[in-house]
């Protein structure tokens, strides 16, 4: 009789019974409609208005950005900073590290090319930002910390920043978004309808994790097709890896697809593939490529063309997907976050291969699991920076943003632990601030009376 296993994954954290009784205001009243366009005139006004200081423009754009409303002014915060970088805005800011660091984020960010030294001009003749800067502030700590994480490879000055910044920072929170409810309580709805939570209880039930990562990947609120696509498929991903690794054999998933069947045959055959090989696999397997799938067919028509030449044809007559880098890259980050969370349980249960445990097999006896976890570290790093170059050279669109907020989200989720598998308390604070948490009305207040 065939021997299958079990990884008493924890039970589902939310109660989707209340998650669809929410209650929810489809129409807003006239009087929030008469207020958000008198904000988004004011607003408007400020960006635009004659005279304004460069570095009062940017921390207006750099405050929409973390209210996520920026998206109702993106038209006019492009030209803004195309004409930052026409009249190279950063000579005026030369004594100003908080607002030149906010500059170069924004610049690449939107794609538009900035320079590695407008930061550099900032550091002691011996390269040191740090003690070249030894009393700045809080809001440039933050600025300088964001605009780490735009670096391109070569650009060690941008590590050593982040170090800096890092030691006077603690995590962030994010902020929490109420319209994201609505499409919650739909997706939540589906879900209890399929009750695969009921017919498969051996896997992880984790609707609403899935959902939290959905709605950071595609934050606005045009975007609450691709939030419930990425909701959904996610979801099935998770029930669907768990039936595969806990209770799959080799012949019945023969069907599922090339590089599932790839990581099979390591797991069945005890075989244990080079760094390269892995990767090369591992960074379809870890789900990025089929969920940015998904969420891109949701996105408007010209993104959708773009989808006809990721198709190739094979020699046999069939086709493969060649994805766009970002979406490889992202993926990538993807498997790496993945398999730095997860290789002790996974190892423990006699689970496939992973990056840590490949890393070890090729170091032999010189290289133990601490260095393994060191060089994932590294190669996320690394790989991040090919994202920022590869969107910087691109098109910046919305496809772009969809990966690069899947690889951060990713992070986010695998920072300290497997936020899917088994999530820690300070992770369920995460999701309940994001969905669940009312808005404060008195922040409502003041912004009316900007």
């Amino acid at each position: 009789m065939l021997q299958r296993r079990s990884a008493n994954y924890q039970p589902k954290t939310w109660d989707y019974d209340s998650i669809c009784s929410m209650q929810y205001a489809n129409k807003p009243s006239k009087q929030i409609i008469s207020v958000k366009t008198s904000l988004k005139q004011r607003v408007r006004q400020l960006l635009l208005e004659e005279g304004q200081e460069l570095a009062t423009r940017l921390r207006i754009i750099g405050q929409l950005q973390s209210l996520s409303v920026a998206y109702h002014f993106e038209d006019e915060i492009t030209r803004i900073l195309m004409s930052m970088h026409v009249h190279d805005a950063h000579l005026q800011l030369k004594h100003d590290l908080s607002s030149t660091a906010l500059l170069f984020r924004m610049l690449r960010a939107h794609g538009i090319p900035a320079s590695i030294e407008i930061l550099s001009a900032f550091c002691d003749g011996t390269g040191d930002l740090e003690a070249a800067n030894p009393s700045l502030d809080r809001d440039g700590l933050v600025a300088l910390y964001e605009a780490s994480y735009l670096a391109f490879p070569g650009e060690a000055m941008l590590d050593r920043a982040r170090e800096f910044a890092v030691k006077k920072l603690q995590e962030l929170m994010p902020s929490m978004k109420p319209y994201h409810r609505e499409t919650l309580r739909e997706v939540a709805r589906w879900w209890k309808d399929t009750e695969l939570g009921e017919k498969l209880p051996f896997a992880r039930d984790r609707l609403v994790e899935c959902f939290f990562c959905a709605a950071c990947i595609a934050p606005e609120p045009r975007l609450a097709g691709c939030r419930k696509a990425l909701a959904k498929v996610g979801a099935l991903i998770v029930h669907l890896d768990d039936v595969y690794d806990l209770y799959g054999t080799l012949d019945e998933w023969h069907e599922l697809c090339k590089a599932f069947l790839v990581e099979a045959k390591w797991q069945h055959e005890r075989t244990m593939p080079s760094l390269d090989e892995y990767l090369h696999n591992g960074w379809i397997t870890s789900t990025g490529p089929l969920l940015l799938l998904h969420a891109f067919t949701i996105l408007q028509h010209t993104q959708q063309l773009q989808q006809d030449s990721w198709l190739r044809d094979d020699d046999d007559g069939s086709k493969d997907m060649v994805y766009p880098r970002p979406v490889e890259l992202c993926s990538r980050v993807f498997r790496l976050c993945n398999d730095r969370a997860t290789h002790e349980a996974e190892s423990e249960r006699g689970e496939g291969p992973s990056f840590i445990a490949c890393h070890m097999a090729e170091a032999g006896g010189g290289g133990g699991e601490e260095e393994a976890r060191g060089a994932v570290a590294d190669a996320i790093a690394a790989t991040f920076k090919e994202v920022n170059r590869e969107v910087a050279l691109g098109s910046a669109g919305a496809a772009d943003s969809l990966c690069v907020n899947l690889a951060r989200i990713i992070q986010c989720i695998y920072r300290d632990g497997d936020g899917i598998t088994s999530p820690t308390d300070s992770r369920k604070r995460l999701v309940k601030d994001l969905l669940f948490t009312p808005a404060d009305p008195d922040i409502c207040d003041a912004l009316v009376e900007m």
